[in-house]
């Protein structure tokens, strides 16, 4: 886990089931069974859940008055065109907390996702920049999908402020958006389902999407190249 500081951590949800009915209580009632070509929620369910992550719950001590800190100095936050209360209110008090706290370098408020965020994480090296992507309470997939294409880095994070003492966050062990992009050249037209096989990345690709220059090791397995290409994450 990268993130260690003023933040504690309730649980790890290692039940796949879990993590599940957790996806489904963020996404949006009217966007659950939404479909499309890519099969929007199976698609989020492979890349959050089948692919290689960390489910985690973690302790927030949020409270309204840093809500109005955060106005005072930055100013209302809107969500797209519309004030929507205490959605807008809770993502206040929660950008006002990470940059106070200095969990987070910066993070800009914005929509669909809700957040986009900076951190670091500290090796016996050197230091490494995260990215991380997010959303207050419920979201839509498409959401989720496009915070996804902005985090590069492996053990870049997406989280989910689920209300104001509860967060639920989702470290990654490859690189969310490398793959995404890869998995969707790859695929024809008339591909809709899953499993995706790696066999169909080549050797750079695979090192793009599973090699941590950080910490200099595969994340997924300690096995060769070739041997990696064989397995299936479904």
């Amino acid at each position: 886990m990268v993130y260690v500081v003023y933040i504690r951590m309730i649980d790890l949800i290692k039940n796949n089931e879990d993590q599940k009915y957790l996806l489904g209580e963020i996404i949006a009632p009217e966007n659950r069974g939404s479909a499309s070509i890519f099969d929007q929620l199976g698609h989020l369910e492979h890349m959050l859940i089948n692919m290689p992550t960390t489910w985690s719950l973690v302790d927030i001590p949020l409270k309204k008055e840093y809500m109005m800190l955060y106005k005072d100095k930055y100013g209302i936050w809107f969500h797209g065109t519309r004030n929507t209360g205490t959605h807008n209110n809770l993502g206040m008090a929660f950008a006002w907390y990470m940059l106070k706290k200095r969990i987070f370098n910066e993070i800009e408020l914005s929509d669909s996702p809700d957040f986009h965020a900076t951190s670091e994480i500290e090796s016996s090296d050197d230091l490494s920049q995260i990215n991380i992507s997010g959303d207050i309470r419920r979201c839509t997939t498409i959401a989720i999908m496009q915070g996804l294409q902005r985090l590069e880095n492996i053990y870049d994070l997406c989280l989910s402020v689920l209300d104001w003492s509860t967060i639920l966050v989702i470290e990654f062990h490859y690189s969310p958006s490398i793959y995404y992009n890869h998995k969707l050249r790859t695929r024809t037209s008339s591909s809709k389902s899953l499993p995706f096989h790696l066999n169909n990345f080549t050797d750079k690709e695979l090192a793009e999407i599973f090699w941590c220059t950080h910490c200099k090791r595969w994340t997924i397995q300690d096995e060769s190249l070739k041997e990696l290409k064989c397995g299936t994450w479904e």
